[in-house]
């Protein structure tokens, strides 16, 4: 695959866009990046995928897939060597998709918590209508139960670690090795009052 195959229209500071570079990286191919809005209008995203405003999504010639568990997928298709990111199956596949959305929402309600003043009108109002659910005005920086929801989550990817591999489902990385570091990035580059609970785990920090 040539390196003009694979567009991933993203912006950076996504940890579902750096997910997505990661699977790239792993897998060994070549793509180019187009930065999209951080917030809403969007019209050539919504123009290219039907209405889906999320980042990231990867183009591949007239071939849109939205949201990394439809891009692995895609990445698995294009180059089915190893590592294969999806090769426990379609049910591990899902169950680690829907835990990763999981163990985001604590690290979300903290990046709020933390950067929510700093945010302007507009950035603020995108938000809210995106995450409808969330309070902003009662977030707090340190919340002691979202703080024990990351240790539950992290202490539970610790116990899966093994000291003869350093991935979670053996000798080679696959998707859930990638949704793992996705969120441990979103903390240490972001979180900062997240990171001791990480570092509490050797096998993990």
């Amino acid at each position: 695959m040539t390196a003009t195959h694979l567009i991933l229209h993203q912006y950076d500071i996504s940890p579902f866009s750096q997910k997505a570079q990661k699977m790239m990286g792993l897998k060994g191919l070549a793509w180019h990046s187009i930065e999209m809005p951080l917030i809403a209008p969007k019209p050539d995203v919504e123009a290219l995928t039907g209405g889906y405003r999320g980042t990231p999504v990867l183009q591949c010639g007239a071939d849109i897939y939205v949201d990394n568990w439809m891009i692995a997928r895609a990445l698995d298709h294009f180059d089915p060597t190893l590592p294969r990111l999806n090769r426990q199956g379609a049910l591990q596949a899902a169950g680690g998709y829907a835990w990763s959305e999981r163990f985001f929402m604590p690290l979300l309600q903290t990046a709020f918590a933390t950067y929510k003043d700093q945010w302007d009108d507009d950035f603020r109002a995108d938000r809210q209508q995106v995450f409808p659910d969330v309070d902003f005005n009662t977030l707090a920086v340190v919340d002691p139960e979202r703080r024990s929801q990351v240790r539950a989550f992290v202490s539970a990817i610790a116990a899966q670690l093994t000291s003869s591999s350093d991935f979670l489902n053996g000798d080679y990385p696959d998707g859930w090795d990638v949704h793992v570091w996705g969120m441990c990035w979103m903390i240490h580059s972001a979180l900062p009052d997240l990171i001791p609970v990480v570092n509490a785990f050797p096998a993990v920090a």
